[in-house]
């Protein structure tokens, strides 16, 4: 039986693990991740000091995927969200004035003085980053959309086009057109310092009275440079540490600290980030029962049209629960599974997802044959080890180990209703290979993708996913 929607429908999807227009926040959220969602909405709501909250969880588990999510519903809540690539912004000194400017665009409708905040953004940027050329790079690229400033940041970049001396020119510029919309020049160091802590205060003067805290969210920061990184944790600390405004780092915690003890020369144990970061959400995604990949692989198989069987996903189910790929990982085999299905039956099509989790998750150095099985041998050993041992307990005889741990596989860990497996012919080769037999080699020939058998399975698997010719 198919429980394919519509088993005549060919059509093939893209799944997209990220989307920036949602309607339906945590929509298809086969990873239960609404429910982090809504304990974090219930504490955030609750607080009403600054405070860096981070999302921390490796690459390809659903960072981006879930703050996105959490942003639109919070949005649907009425609370006022900032959603920040850092990654777009890395190229700039100094995000001070994104930030900033993020903040008081988000604000606008909360007070009349919101001008006044803007107009003191150039004040403190300078009291910062004193560099004029600089400055004008930030304006052209964060500010453009001011009405204020459209005009004259055209115009500047216009002429300095043909500018011989950028900085000199830039300099010039800035003092003629661009003096007046970032408040009169400052006489000296002090009177600097002074317009920056005003700009603090005066910003946290309008946050407290929010009904609810800002959402300030900052994704892709582990994959800035680490000064980038560390400067704009920094200045959140330093300058956005006000009344009601909370960050979420999304990040991979491990991966960001390794590469500002790298860039830095700290040691491992200095724990920079511990500085900077009020308390992190481990954002897990391995599943150690396997309801969890049923329920995706069911609900992918309606919606994306992969037309498997239950047996099929019965099948792939446990393949995944033993590999345990990450959300990224698993959409992009399933994109790939999709793709290069085509006509080809169960045991080639299972033999395909399989090889694709390989390649995806890169679990093998070379893509020969004996290097694939010993592999695939040793982790279904260890993986279902106390239940097989159990199980070969009962088995008398002089099999092998390889013997009984196929067996076992086949019919108690891969069969559906008690039958073999579509595993059934790779499981005897399997067995045979591990006892140094070349009997029962014809049976791998029912899981090459074409009909051209050669000497090694998973090369010719190799050459078939990256359509690779001889």
């Amino acid at each position: 039986m198919n429980i394919a929607a519509n088993s005549e429908d060919t059509s093939y999807k893209l799944i997209k693990d990220i989307s920036d227009k949602i309607e339906t926040p945590f929509e298809n959220d086969f990873w239960g991740r609404e429910a982090l969602a809504n304990r974090l909405t219930d504490h955030v709501s609750r607080i009403t000091v600054g405070a860096t909250i981070a999302i921390d969880a490796e690459w390809g588990a659903g960072k981006s995927w879930f703050v996105k999510n959490w942003k639109a519903k919070l949005e649907q809540n009425n609370f006022k969200v900032i959603y920040l690539n850092a990654f777009n912004q890395d190229y700039i000194d100094d995000p001070f004035l994104t930030i900033s400017m993020e903040i008081a665009n988000c604000l606008e409708s909360e007070e009349t003085n919101i001008d006044t905040i803007k107009e003191t953004i150039g004040k403190a940027y300078r009291a910062i980053l004193p560099n004029l050329p600089m400055l004008l790079w930030y304006l052209t690229t964060s500010l453009v959309g001011m009405d204020a400033l459209a005009k004259p940041v055209a115009e500047t970049v216009e002429k300095l086009k043909t500018a011989d001396d950028f900085g000199k020119e830039a300099a010039k510029l800035l003092n003629e057109k661009l003096q007046e919309h970032l408040s009169a020049q400052v006489e000296n160091y002090d009177k600097e310092k002074q317009s920056l802590q005003y700009f603090k205060e005066a910003l946290a003067k309008i946050t407290s009275k929010l009904d609810k805290p800002l959402v300030f969210i900052v994704d892709e920061l582990d994959r800035c440079k680490p000064e980038f990184a560390i400067r704009l944790i920094e200045r959140i600390k330093h300058f956005f540490d006000i009344p009601k405004v909370v960050f979420i780092l999304a990040i991979n915690k491990k991966q960001l600290e390794e590469s500002i003890n790298n860039f830095y020369g700290f040691s491992n144990t200095a724990n920079y980030l511990e500085k900077f970061i009020d308390f992190s959400i481990i954002l897990k995604s391995r599943d150690l029962d396997g309801n969890r990949y049923s329920e995706i692989l069911k609900n992918y198989n309606q919606d994306f049209q992969l037309l498997l069987d239950y047996t099929e996903i019965h099948i792939y189910m446990n393949l995944c629960q033993i590999y345990s790929p990450n959300p990224r990982q698993l959409i992009r085999i399933i994109n790939k599974f999709s793709l290069l299905k085509g006509n080809l039956d169960n045991r080639k099509k299972l033999f395909l997802f399989l090889f694709l989790i390989y390649s995806e998750m890169r679990l093998i150095e070379t893509y020969k044959e004996i290097n694939f099985i010993d592999h695939f041998y040793e982790l279904h050993l260890n993986f279902h080890e106390i239940r097989f041992r159990q199980y070969a307990l009962h088995r008398s005889g002089e099999r092998s180990e390889a013997a009984k741990l196929c067996d076992y596989l086949d019919y108690h860990v891969y069969s559906f209703n008690g039958n073999s497996s579509l595993f059934d012919l790779f499981f005897y080769y399997i067995e045979h290979v591990k006892s140094s037999r070349n009997d029962y080699k014809e049976c791998k020939n029912a899981y090459y993708p074409t009909n051209k058998c050669s000497e090694d399975l998973v090369e010719e698997w190799h050459k078939y996913v990256h359509m690779i010719e001889e």
